[in-house]
């Protein structure tokens, strides 16, 4: 399996990209983890992309034939959206396991400083900010209160 910054490097080598190249290095993107691919994202081919459509913006206004930078970008533009696509699923799928959550995983996997915070500022009966009814701020107190106490604070 080749490495992050093998892959990295590759991408950054993205003119004129040959089918072949492209092939291969979906492949290998693929087959990173979902961090790693994340990062890849982020860090090279999200900057990349900024780039090149700000280039194609600056070369359509000066009405340059396009049809260079279309074959220079063809294989990067298709990999980046397939690449964007995933990282999209990603997140839909985590939004989506993070609402199936109760209230009491979400609390319990909060950190022991945000959560005595939280438990601050929804016991402040003066609170004008929060939405929550009377119910679902004991609820929350009472949740809150049980896992501190298990935590030992």
């Amino acid at each position: 399996m080749t490495n992050l910054n093998e892959i990295k490097n590759k991408i950054s080598k993205y003119d004129w990209m040959t089918h072949s190249e492209y092939k291969n290095l979906k492949q290998e993107i693929f087959s990173l983890d979902d961090d790693s691919i994340s990062e890849l994202y982020s860090t090279t081919m999200d900057i990349i992309d900024e780039r090149e459509t700000e280039l194609y913006f600056l070369e359509a206004e000066a009405e340059r034939d396009m049809k260079d930078w279309y074959a220079r970008t063809k294989y990067f533009k298709k990999l980046y959206s397939k690449v964007a696509r995933y990282m999209d699923d990603l997140f839909t799928k985590e939004m989506e396991s993070e609402a199936k959550k109760t209230i009491e995983q979400k609390l319990q996997e909060t950190d022991t400083e945000i959560l005595v915070k939280y438990l601050e500022f929804i016991e402040d009966v003066n609170n004008k900010v929060s939405t929550l009814s009377k119910e679902e701020r004991e609820k929350h107190i009472y949740i809150s209160k049980g896992i501190l106490f298990a935590r030992g604070c």
